[in-house]
């Protein structure tokens, strides 16, 4: 009867997937009619056309359920409806204010402060009231925010509490609260007789009941039997219909492999023949063009001749009146120039020499300088480590002290007397190596009083270590942790989980683990289970209702953990109904006192 409902969920649960109205089409007419069921389609239809508008004014009208589910949409509508308003309100290089109450009311958020936050992390400013609107700056989140709660939304639609939420209506009654337990035993904690083969429990029906029950048996076996016929017909029939199908669609993908080779065929033949007179025109044009082309090389070959033998005649009559010229001037200038060439001789000799003697002393000068400026950096460094050593041996000298002073204080304290020595001053004196009296002796005042206050100081050393002591001792008040809550279950599981499945003897850790699961099966008198994987199995009063809890508190071993792995039915048996896990991890290898 509530198909329609779930269904819904189900549509609400996958609004991002393509085959979503596939699956609406295989429902029956009643379960599509339905108010739900079409609620969800329009939400469908509102997330996947962008129209952020309808999206939210539908959740809004939503029971509360379906608000929970739609939160999950939240942001991506959001984003789009950003992205729709920046690129229908917004010309491009423009800046366009919008109001930022008007996005808080059509988006849907908890506060403006929210609606900022979220239009900043897009690239969106705003200042007051208005919003700044700009494509250039719009972007999107390589990753999507942590949800937050929706208080003024979703959690006003809560009337009720969860448990009536998921029922659908008033809760029944607690079973637990009017279950009397059967007693099978007598005063003195017997089995009673008739309790061995359980007797004492068969008086609970009357014949009516007993002949209703076996009319019950009776009708779920004949439904069984018509429901395995009738599955074994609707198996038939869709094995029937599917093979039908099956060979349909075999025939006609054989026919279309037919029909594509013959379409293959013809385009193939038709593509050969356009390619092959196409490449018989390209290979004609290629040949006469390239007739062509040697025809005019071998032109500009022979204009190329004529043109290089006129040149090479005009350069052999130029350079031979060149050379007749320059031998008439070099005969008219030969005793010029040779006056001329010893005068600059003498002057390039003296020029070269200062050069090179200008050279060499700037060359010794820099090798000077180099070697000057390296012996000052080797004095720096020199200085700067005898400094840092210097400074560490002043570091090192004060480190001693301090450590030497806190060693002497610590001896001191270590040596000091837990109580007054019994010997006399002259049996003290003998015994530290001399027979002299002490110099500076106590009055009997000053002694009486020291004496006072060290049998204080004992006596607080030992009530520190009594109340220690006792507290070790002391059980665990898991019942007055848990406190008095409205909403408080009628059962409490803990489970206890220690590093390797529990520690030996052999290990410091030991008593430690052993004192801990003393706290707990101290919890209450005559703790104590029979299997011994529970530390606490009880059922007892709680709270001013004069209601009961059933309190368990469970050891996991290695073995629980193995068996849970790999069977669904030890998991359930192990976790289910778990309200808390206290994890002991004790390290062999650390000190325990630290």
């Amino acid at each position: 009867e509530n198909e329609p409902e779930f269904r819904s969920y189900d549509i609400l649960l996958n609004l991002n997937e393509g085959d979503t109205l596939r699956k609406v089409q295989t429902l029956s007419g009643d379960v599509r009619n339905d108010r739900s069921v079409v609620h969800a389609l329009k939400v469908y239809n509102a997330l996947n056309s962008s129209n952020y508008v309808r999206f939210f004014r539908l959740v809004r009208q939503s029971t509360f359920l379906e608000m929970c589910i739609l939160k999950r949409y939240f942001y991506q509508m959001r984003t789009k409806a950003v992205r729709v308003m920046v690129r229908s309100f917004v010309a491009p290089k423009q800046v366009v204010q919008f109001p930022l109450e008007k996005i808080f009311d059509l988006l849907a958020f908890e506060s403006l402060k929210e609606c900022a936050s979220f239009l900043r992390k897009h690239g969106i400013g705003s200042e007051g009231e208005t919003a700044f609107f700009e494509r250039s700056c719009f972007t999107e989140p390589d990753t999507a925010p942590k949800p937050t709660r929706s208080y003024n939304l979703i959690d006003a639609k809560k009337m009720s509490s969860y448990g009536e939420i998921m029922n659908g209506g008033p809760l029944p009654p607690n079973p637990y609260l009017t279950y009397e337990p059967h007693n099978s035993f007598d005063r003195n904690g017997y089995l009673k007789p008739e309790s061995y083969e359980a007797k004492d429990q068969e008086g609970g029906q009357t014949p009516e009941e007993i002949a209703r029950q076996k009319q019950e048996e009776e009708r779920k076996g004949r439904i069984l039997e018509h429901a395995k016929e009738i599955s074994s017909q609707v198996v038939s029939t869709v094995v029937q219909a599917e093979s039908r199908q099956v060979a349909k669609e075999t025939i006609d993908y054989m026919n279309q492999r037919v029909l594509k080779k013959e379409i293959y065929y013809r385009i193939e033949d038709e593509v050969i023949d356009d390619l092959s007179h196409e490449i018989t025109s390209q290979v004609m044009k290629e040949a006469r063009n390239a007739l062509l082309m040697e025809r005019l090389a071998e032109e500009r070959e022979v204009e190329a001749k004529e043109e290089a033998a006129s040149q090479i005649v005009e350069d052999m009559v130029a350079e031979n009146i060149k050379n007749v010229a320059q031998d008439a001037l070099q005969e008219a200038r030969l005793s010029e120039a040779a006056l001329a060439e010893l005068t600059a001789a003498e002057q390039a000799a003296t020029h070269l020499a200062q050069q090179v003697a200008d050279e060499v002393a700037v060359q010794l000068a820099g090798q000077i300088h180099a070697e000057q400026q390296q012996a000052l950096e080797d004095k720096i460094q020199q200085m700067k480590a005898n400094s840092k050593r210097k400074l560490l041996a002043k570091y090192f000298k004060t480190w001693h002290k301090v450590v030497t002073k806190r060693r002497q204080r610590n001896q001191m304290l270590d040596d000091f007397p837990v109580m007054p020595a019994p010997l006399s001053p002259q049996q003290q004196a003998q015994r530290l190596g001399g027979d002299a009296m002490p110099r500076n002796r106590k009055s009997l005042s000053q002694q009486e009083t020291e004496r006072h206050e060290l049998d204080a100081m004992l006596k607080l050393s030992v009530a520190r270590k009594t109340i220690q002591e006792s507290a070790v001792l002391l059980p665990f008040h898991l019942v007055y942790w848990i406190g008095e809550r409205s909403d408080l279950m009628s059962v409490y599981k803990m489970l206890i989980s220690v590093d390797g499945g529990g520690l030996t003897e052999s290990h410091d850790f030991f008593p430690l683990q052993q004192m801990i699961f003393a706290k707990f099966k101290r919890m209450f008198p005559n703790n104590e289970p029979e299997d011994t994987e529970y530390l606490v199995k009880r059922r007892v009063p709680f709270g001013k209702r004069a209601g009961v809890i059933s309190m368990c508190v469970r050891l996991v071993t290695e073995k629980n953990l193995d068996a849970a792995l790999f069977c669904e039915r030890e998991r359930r048996r192990l976790f289910a109904g778990t309200g808390g896990i206290l994890f002991l991890h004790l390290d062999p290898e650390s000190d325990p006192k630290e």
